[in-house]
């Protein structure tokens, strides 16, 4: 067992939130695998565009992982993902932490992301107290002054279903209108995005029974020493929320409408026997999304064959002093892209304007070489 177990909560409690249940990991009782190894609780996501597990999710339960392995008393503040092999969602999976280093102000821990002894992903966390410090130096990108929270009434407020929000989801995630003119590289694309539900203020820890729950906290102010996990885990998991897309918007290209390209989420869901006419119906609400975002762009012959994840990496700023289950704007652009990679840069602030979070992500964009008559 890890020397910094947290014990269970005594508080009354309800159940967890629907994030912090797909988030939820389990210490491993195998002892030949070591003793720093955990495994996935819930099922794996599939998002309907990707080859194998969602990344967001796994980047979580890494953190998480990680964070099994520290002091209570120190925080996140970044983590480097490489994404190896892609995960199979019918597949457990297991996370191998490395105590690196544990210095007085500073903890790195390397997390090896298993399935079958096949290397999915490995990540690297690094971990620190706050500083004390009188004189420090500070700044920070204000929060764009044009945008404002969606509010609560999601009956009046469009989804995004590329955004992966909607019923049956752990998140939400509200597209802003954007424009269609300017250079690539120019070029700011902003969604709000928050978790569903209210997450608990207690730790989201690995030592207790699946069906374990946790104390639902109200407060708005800094996130208790243990609580915080789960907002930063959650957050971690929105970062990928069509992250990479970024690349291929920017540019007015098309995926989801181009028919040329293999979609499989139409094959798995013949697989899995879900129903054809849900699925189509869901699918034809992804094309749509990008048509309305096309709008007013030029007509191009752009369409998206394939796109998938190489590295991504998340700076934490003020990893105690937000909530993930209230809305965080995200704000995307892609400085490069070239020999069929492109790199995204993400800002991310919370409700009160500060600036929580900073991502990159390089990955895979790769264009169909066939001409395509589409109009969506």
């Amino acid at each position: 067992m890890s020397t910094h177990n947290r014990g269970r909560s005594t508080e009354p409690s309800q159940p967890r939130s629907q994030i912090e249940r797909v988030l939820s990991i389990r210490r491993s009782t195998d002892e030949s695998s070591g003793a720093d190894v955990f495994i996935n609780k819930e099922s794996l996501e599939c998002p309907p565009w990707a080859r194998g597990a969602y990344g967001g999710q796994i980047i979580a339960q890494s953190l998480l992982a990680a964070y099994e392995t520290v002091p209570p008393d120190f925080v996140v503040h970044s983590i480097y993902c490489h994404f190896l092999n892609a995960a199979n969602v019918d597949l457990p999976i297991t996370y191998h932490v490395e105590r690196v280093r544990d210095g007085k102000s500073f903890a790195t821990r390397v997390v090896h992301v298993r399935q079958h002894q096949r290397l999915i992903v490995s990540a690297t966390a690094s971990f620190t107290q706050d500083s004390k410090r009188a004189k420090v130096l500070q700044h920070a990108v204000p929060i764009p002054s044009d945008e404002s929270p969606p509010g609560d009434n999601l009956e009046a407020i469009t989804q995004s279903a590329a955004g992966q929000a909607g019923e049956g989801r752990p998140c939400d995630c509200v597209r802003s209108r954007v424009e269609n003119k300017g250079l690539p590289h120019v070029r700011r694309l902003r969604q709000w995005i928050r978790a569903r539900g209210r997450i608990g203020e207690t730790s989201l820890d690995a030592y207790g029974s699946p069906d374990e729950s946790s104390s639902t906290g109200r407060g708005t102010g800094p996130i208790s020493q243990d609580g915080h996990r789960a907002h930063v885990a959650t957050l971690a998991y929105m970062t990928d929320n069509y992250f990479i897309g970024t690349v291929f918007r920017v540019h007015n290209a098309s995926r989801f409408s181009n028919p040329l390209s293999p979609h499989p989420m139409l094959s798995r869901s013949k697989k899995d026997g879900a129903d054809a006419g849900t699925v189509q119906e869901y699918f034809d609400r992804l094309a749509q999304e990008e048509s309305n975002d096309n709008r007013d762009a030029p007509q191009n012959d752009k369409h998206v064959d394939m796109m998938v994840t190489l590295d991504h990496t998340i700076f934490f700023h003020e990893p105690r002093h937000f909530r993930a289950d209230e809305w965080l704007l995200a704000e995307m652009e892609s400085p490069w892209a070239g020999n069929e990679r492109g790199l995204v840069v993400e800002r991310i602030w919370g409700h009160e304007g500060t600036l929580v979070a900073t991502c990159i992500q390089e990955g895979v964009v790769r264009l169909s070489q066939h001409r395509s008559d589409s109009k969506l």
